[in-house]
């Protein structure tokens, strides 16, 4: 399929792919039970961008990830987090509409509060609760600075170019398994190293230096 031909498709179903549809409607449409009610399963998918560059887009699509080419004409803009409609087969895909962020809300009827300037919220001798179905954090820098830290979840997700750690103190990692799969350098230096393995130990290289 080309460009030509993916745009060609699309122009029939314009007002769907422009339009931002409810959280409801896009949740439907991911789903495989949902794709015969709303895009047609044989030539569109929904993804989530991941990384912009240029005229591409790095993709999320059904938990792989592939690069598509931006067919969307100006002024839309799109960005990383962004969910849209690609169409293609195999390793060609065509992003040629935007969905509307699925966390955002369906309609304009509940409560906003929106500011210009910066909106500060202190509670030094309290708590500040939020709890709701779902919480969105969105900015260009989030912070979050403590003295604690604690994160309870069933699962967790972190898609992210660039990580970087700096602990003074001590790291305590207690997991099920662990599987670490690095396609570079793995460089790794400390005072001293302790490992134990109840089980068989097993090193593959093509050369392996002790020192």
């Amino acid at each position: 399929m080309t460009p030509r031909q993916a745009i060609s498709a699309v122009a029939p179903a314009a007002a769907a792919i422009w339009a931002e549809p409810k959280s409801g409607d896009v949740a439907a449409a991911r789903r495989p039970e949902g794709r015969a009610g709303g895009l047609p399963s044989d030539l569109f998918e929904i993804a989530q961008v991941l990384v912009c560059k240029g005229r591409q887009a790095l993709i999320n699509l059904h938990g792989r990830q592939e690069w598509a080419r931006i067919a969307i004409p100006p002024p839309v803009a799109v960005a990383a987090g962004d969910f849209v409609i690609v169409a293609g087969r195999g390793s060609q895909w065509w992003a040629v509409g935007t969905l509307g962020d699925p966390w955002e809300a369906a309609d304009d009827s509940c409560p906003a509060f929106d500011g210009e300037a910066d909106i500060v919220i202190h509670a030094p001798r309290g708590r500040i609760l939020l709890a709701a179905g779902r919480i969105w954090l969105g900015g260009e820098t989030v912070s979050i600075l403590a003295q604690a830290l604690r994160a309870t979840a069933t699962s967790c997700v972190l898609q992210c170019q660039t990580v970087n750690q700096w602990i003074a103190g001590l790291v305590t990692l207690t997991v099920g398994r662990l599987y670490q799969g690095i396609t570079g350098d793995y460089d790794h230096h400390s005072r001293s190293i302790v490992a134990r393995a109840e089980g068989q130990v097993t090193i593959k290289g093509e050369r392996i230096h002790l020192n």
